[in-house]
């Protein structure tokens, strides 16, 4: 229909031609390529959204559309979607905020992008927040927003809660998220401390219909943590993000983002028209995780390779790194989705597929691992992931590095670095649904 910008693993010959096994690296690799570009907003749109005689019609779902068609979103594939979403429907007019430095991708005509920061928010989340707010007096009861939802429109979208400031706010989250926590308990205190998330959003938008289109990056698709779900009613309790702070020893209620949440457990009130809202409000699932974990399988079942697979692999990313390294061992070829966590005690560079994969190469005595993330960012690296194979630990004793001591400073992308032939680099994806991890024994 229009031309896709696709997705290239760098160096892919160099690092299939490494290892012990260089048809296993390489079929890996095609494998992770091709279900990066399977999962691509303008792949995965194309064929379930239309506009025909003012009718909208989402997947199985039709929509009248009496007045105009606006578009909000955030998210790291958001700047696909919009330009997307411009190219499929007659849009009036739209705000979408993405990740800095990738705007200048995206040709969109209608669709204002805003740059802003992950995974941390900066003026730019704000901005992008209050200009939402602003076209929102703009739209009547007859019009439709349609709302582009994918992950990282947590930190890309923000507007602290009366009270905090971005920088308080910025602070206790990346305390909790250094702690080890998980997205969905990191999107509570989001939540609890925001003046948009938790279907706050919805509420400037007063009577139009909002439809929500969704690539998940989040385990099991719970739809008010995607994003924090800024235009998704939830009827979230400020306990939930009380609980939180107390679990990993933040809970102070000297601080203003406790006092906060005090208010909030006090009041007890969902936003006005919250319940009104909700019914305007319809979700559609466009990707997630589980669709990247079968588009892999696939792949590999038409290349004759078997596979087992796993979906919502959580915990620590270490732990799990050795436990996939020894199904590697057994005999299993595997491919796995999820999302693992690091608990970060030392000052490298890394992010959890890269410990993942350093991790499993400890163990790893067959096979060939591969672990990236879908986003093509891994953690606060350049990185998406790694590839490891059974020669990786014999390659880093004879360059004199210590796995155990890159491990424990959460240096996994220098290590990798500097052993060679390991980083998987792809820039930015425009897609996010989590992690994929392939192994082949």
């Amino acid at each position: 229909m229009y031309a896709i910008s696709m997705v290239e693993i760098i160096g892919k010959e160099l690092l299939a031609s490494q290892g012990v096994s260089p048809n296993s690296r390489k079929l890996i690799l095609d494998c992770a390529e091709y279900t990066l570009n399977s999962l691509l907003p303008e792949v995965l749109l194309q064929n379930k959204i239309s506009f025909e005689k003012n009718t909208l019609q989402v997947m199985n779902r039709r929509f009248k559309v009496l007045g105009k068609i606006y578009v909000i979103g955030t998210g790291k594939a958001a700047g696909k979607m919009a330009q997307t979403i411009e190219k499929l429907l007659p849009v009036e007019k739209g705000i979408v905020s993405l990740p800095r430095g990738t705007a200048g991708s995206y040709n969109c005509k209608k669709i204002e992008l805003i740059e802003a920061s992950h995974p941390f928010p900066d003026e730019g989340s704000v901005l992008a927040a209050k200009k939402m707010i602003a076209l929102s007096t703009q739209v009547t009861e007859k019009d439709i927003v349609v709302c582009l939802i994918s992950g990282g429109g947590s930190s890309l979208l923000c507007l602290p809660e009366e009270g905090i400031t971005l920088d308080e706010k910025i602070s206790i989250v990346k305390k909790v998220m250094k702690a080890g926590a998980d997205i969905t308990e990191l999107n509570n205190v989001r939540k609890a401390l925001s003046a948009i998330k938790g279907g706050k959003l919805a509420v400037h938008f007063k009577k139009a219909k909002i439809i929500n289109i969704i690539l998940s990056d989040v385990l099991g698709n719970p739809l008010e943590t995607i994003a924090s779900g800024p235009t998704i009613p939830s009827e979230y309790t400020y306990y939930e993000a009380k609980e939180v702070l107390e679990k990993y020893g933040f809970w102070d209620q000297e601080t203003s983002y406790c006092k906060i949440i005090e208010r909030g457990i006090m009041v007890g009130k969902l936003p006005l028209n919250f319940k009104k809202i909700k019914a305007l409000t319809s979700n559609f699932i466009l990707g997630d995780n589980s669709l990247a974990v079968k588009l892999a399988s696939d792949f590999l079942k038409s290349k004759g390779i078997a596979t087992k697979t796993y979906q919502n692999i959580s915990g620590d990313a270490k732990t799990m790194g050795k436990k996939f390294a020894q199904l590697l061992n057994s005999g299993e070829s595997f491919v796995a989705g999820g999302e693992t966590t690091v608990h970060v005690c030392g000052g490298g560079l890394g992010g959890r597929n890269q410990e993942f994969a350093l991790s499993a190469s400890s163990y790893l005595r067959k096979g060939t691992l591969l672990s990236v993330g879908t986003d093509g960012v891994d953690g606060v690296s350049p990185a998406a992931g790694a590839i490891v194979d059974s020669q990786t630990r014999t390659l880093a004793i004879q360059k004199k590095l210590s796995i155990n001591e890159y491990l424990n400073n959460n240096d996994s992308f220098t290590f990798f670095q500097k052993l060679g032939n390991c980083t998987i680099m792809t820039g930015p994806s425009g897609t996010n649904v989590c992690d994929l991890i392939i192994g082949i024994a």
